[in-house]
């Protein structure tokens, strides 16, 4: 069979300038005459390119979308957890555009829609128009013909998760439909994307957030150790397989602290544990690989190993990563025990870091502490390195004689280590708030490090000697020494040394205060007071404990391994609220979160906004609103990742304008807020942030003033004045 010959392309001509000109020009005018004007246009003539917008019903939204409110023309997703004030955001659109004169459809696939609390939040529920389909494909088929039709300003669809194929709605239970959803949406939202832009039409989709559970989505061996909220630590496999309720330490993100939750389910190779029915003839044949990482501690105190599968979520600092992208030298976050010490204690390490002692270098994110005397003082530096317990690493000599003592590494040291050391490390720092709080304790440990008895007119002072320090240094010393303890000292240059020099009456009051914290052994530096010397060291509180942090660790190494059989059984469980759990010390997830309706609006979406309850609002014993959260995830008209908060109140008008534009005044500094009272151009709105809301309510000119200000420091337009009845006839 002969080959059909196909139509040559015509070459490409190489043209002189003016020529280009000219073939450029003849090309718009054949694409004008078969597509149409404006399909292709300079962008400094697309005027039309210029985001119009309807505002959302928030200030705090529209600030965080960037351009004013949600744009025309365009899809946006809202999506969130239940009950987490998706409908009202859309509600609140409705009615900003009703009250623009526009045309609202509202296709409820929940069947849910409450007219009442519509028509609180200022919804014309008289001019809405309102769908109630049995399928998904009625759903998106009403959508798009209401979109075609170029006559309706919004269409909300509430919600994706709602969009129940019919196939599904006519097939038998326990059907397999997988895929069918996504398949839907993919193929509506390749039909809606255009005609949308064309009919200049805003699109909200609401989206439930649930949780991705299966065998797609990483998990642990058996023996992987998850920590219980007792601390006990139990192997995973366990927990499953027993069907265990228990709860185990999560880490709230947020908060930054660790809180027990309990398990909502367990799951074995993907499915919960009593769906899970696989014969040893199976589980013989399962293969899978898994990923070790091998993390170092910062400190160098140990290693730790976590197992699991490629794809599972392991917390980083910038957010959850899978095992699979990360590289040797990225961090994860890690509980570790955080070293606190108690206020004596914390007191003799300030005096020693101010005397003789030094904090070094132990690690990435640690330091040490060591200290280092003469042998005659060794009775001195053995009380000191046993005021330290188990964190001295005990008393030593070295070569020259010297003793000393050092403790282990930690980043509670490290902490301390910034505080008192300037950022080249070349000299101690004397910082402020640390002399206005020293104790007689720190002070009686700084000067036995460091002072000494001197002559001064037949008579002996005492006196302490510190590196050179700069006037400003001396002030800070002289300052507190009068503040904190009433006394009067002179700091003096001597070279590349200063002293702290009290006279001799001076020198009485200062013994009489470092007296009793004076060790027997340093008894020699008091000129007078012997009496008084160590009486207070018994009743010293000298302990330590640990606390539970975080820190990141580093990956050193990692290992690939492909398991077979029982060995290579998933489980993983899933955690009510934080949704994450410790395995090996290490945060990890639970399921990733996910929304309905597979990946087609993530990506046909210009804007996404999670929207998440984050506290109740009581009124006595009864919940009457939320907190409530948005944060903008995806921005294609102006800067993503931009966050803010606001009050939905249940029986008022929806979201809290009012109490929006106080605490956005009050974070701008437009509204000047003294404790409880708020003031604005020196008049009085309110003690509380209540009253100071139904000031405003009641004086709707200075509530508008006042957001004009903040719409100004954020870029946008002032509020539009809306036309009015006599000028909508006209």
């Amino acid at each position: 069979m002969a080959k059909k010959k196909s139509k040559p392309t015509e070459p490409v001509v190489q043209v002189s300038d003016e020529g280009k000109q000219k073939a450029l020009e003849a090309t718009l005018n054949e694409l004008t005459k078969r597509y149409g004007d404006g399909t292709i246009i300079r962008l400094g003539d697309a005027s039309n390119l210029v985001v119009d917008v309807i505002p959302s019903g928030s200030l705090t939204v529209d600030i965080a979308i960037g351009v004013g409110g949600i744009p025309r023309g365009r899809i946006t997703e809202i999506y969130g957890p239940e009950s987490s004030g998706k409908t009202t955001l859309c509600l609140h659109v409705v009615a900003e555009a009703q009250k623009r004169g526009g045309i609202c459809a509202f296709v409820d696939m929940e069947h849910a829609l409450d007219p009442a609390y519509a028509e609180r939040i200022g919804v014309d529920i008289d001019t809405l128009y309102i769908s109630q389909p049995d399928t998904g494909e009625q759903a998106l088929e009403i959508t798009e013909a209401l979109v075609r039709s170029g006559a309706v300003d919004v269409v909300v669809v509430d919600s994706v998760a709602a969009l129940v194929p019919r196939a599904e709605i006519e097939g038998e239970m326990g059907d397999s439909h997988v895929g069918l959803q996504a398949r839907l949406m993919s193929q509506a939202l390749r039909k809606l994307s255009g005609a949308i832009k064309q009919s200049n039409t805003t699109v909200l989709f609401t989206n439930q957030l649930r949780e991705k559970i299966g065998v797609m989505f990483g998990c642990f061996t058996y023996q992987a150790p998850v920590m219980l909220a007792d601390g006990r630590r139990m192997p995973i496999g366990k927990l499953v397989n027993q069907k265990i309720n228990a709860e185990v330490l999560t880490y709230n993100v947020k908060t930054k602290t660790f809180e027990p939750k309990p398990i909502k389910e367990w799951f074995k190779n993907g499915v919960p544990i009593n769906e899970f029915d696989m014969t040893d003839n199976e589980i013989g044949k399962i293969e899978d690989e898994y990923f070790t990482l091998v993390l170092a501690y910062p400190d160098g105190s140990a290693r730790t190993k976590i197992t699991c599968t490629p794809n599972h979520l392991i917390l980083t600092p910038d957010d959850y990563q899978m095992a699979e992208d990360l590289d040797l030298g990225d961090t994860v976050i890690a509980r570790y025990d955080k070293l606190c010490l108690s206020y004596d204690l914390e007191q003799l390490l300030i005096g020693s870091i101010l005397g003789d002692g030094s904090l070094r270098t132990g690690g990435e994110y640690t330091a040490y502490f060591r200290e280092m005397h003469a042998p005659t003082q060794t009775d001195y530096i053995i009380w000191k390195s046993d005021s330290f317990g188990g964190l001295s690493t005990g008393v030593y000599t070295e070569k020259r004689g010297n003793v000393g003592f050092r403790t282990t590494p930690s980043t509670t040291l490290a902490a301390w280590k910034s505080i008192f050391y300037s950022e080249d490390r070349r000299y101690k720092r004397f910082p402020t708030h640390i002399l206005n709080t020293l104790s007689p304790l720190a002070l009686a440990v700084w000067y036995q490090d460091d002072g000494t008895r001197n002559y001064q007119n037949d008579s002996r002072v005492n006196e302490i000697a510190l590196r050179k320090t700069t006037p400003e240094e001396k002030e800070d010393i002289r300052r507190a020494f009068a503040n904190r303890f009433g006394l009067q000292v002179k700091v003096v240059a001597r070279g590349n040394w200063t002293t702290i020099r009290f006279s001799g009456d001076e020198s009485d009051k200062f013994e009489q205060i470092i007296a009793p914290y004076v060790h027997p052994s340093m008894i020699k530096k008091l000129r007078t007071n012997h009496d008084l010397c160590g009486t207070a060291l018994a009743e010293l509180d000298f302990h330590h404990k640990f606390d539970m942090d975080v820190m990141p660790c580093r990956i050193v190494e990692i290992r690939r391994q492909l398991r077979n059989g029982k060995h290579a059984l998933r489980y993983n469980l899933e955690i009510d609220g934080n949704h994450n759990y410790l395995v090996s010390d290490v945060i990890v997830h639970n399921s990733p979160e996910t929304t309905s309706g597979g990946r087609a609006l993530k990506f046909y979406a210009s804007v996404r906004i999670d929207i998440r309850r984050i506290q109740s609002i009581k009124q006595g014993g009864e919940v009457v609103g939320n907190r409530t959260r948005v944060r903008v995830t995806k921005n294609k008209v102006s800067a993503p990742f931009r966050e803010g908060e606001f009050d939905i109140m249940f029986y008022e008008h929806g979201i809290s304008k009012v109490g929006e534009v106080i605490d956005l005044a009050a974070e701008l500094e437009i509204v000047e807020k003294r404790g409880a009272f708020y003031r604005y151009n020196d008049g009085m709105l309110g003690q509380g942030r209540e009253n100071s809301k139904q000031f405003l309510e009641e004086n709707p000119e200075i509530y508008l003033e006042i957001e004009d200000a903040i719409r100004a420091q954020y870029g946008l337009p002032p509020v539009a004045t809306l036309p009015t009845e006599e000028a909508q006839e006209e």
